[in-house]
């Protein structure tokens, strides 16, 4: 998504302290909306389910959810394991054939 021309205008008019507030209130904004995706991944996630997540290069990557924590899971990809946060994970059918 673009910012929009009107928020650019309105934006580069302010002073730095009413960015900085701005800021501050966008930051929670996003965590809420982050915690929020997180505790309705949680609910719906079990040990075993088939996940997808998008790694530290970008690449979308599969695996099984081994363990669920308070805030992130521990997922299986195979070679290795990684401790994901909930709001990066998607629940996901397993290809056929496909063994983490």
């Amino acid at each position: 998504m673009k910012v929009s021309q009107h928020h650019k205008n309105t934006i580069s008019k302010m002073d730095l302290e009413e960015m900085m507030v701005l800021n501050s209130f966008l930051v929670s904004q996003i965590k809420k909306e982050q915690k929020h995706q997180a505790r309705q991944i949680k609910a719906n996630l079990s040990v075993g389910d088939a996940v997808r997540f998008s790694d530290n290069d970008g690449l979308v990557t599969h695996g099984r959810v081994t363990k669920i924590g308070r805030t992130k899971a521990l997922v299986d990809i195979g070679p290795c394991v990684w401790r994901v946060p909930m709001h990066h994970l998607t629940k996901v059918k397993m290809p056929t054939g496909f063994a983490v």
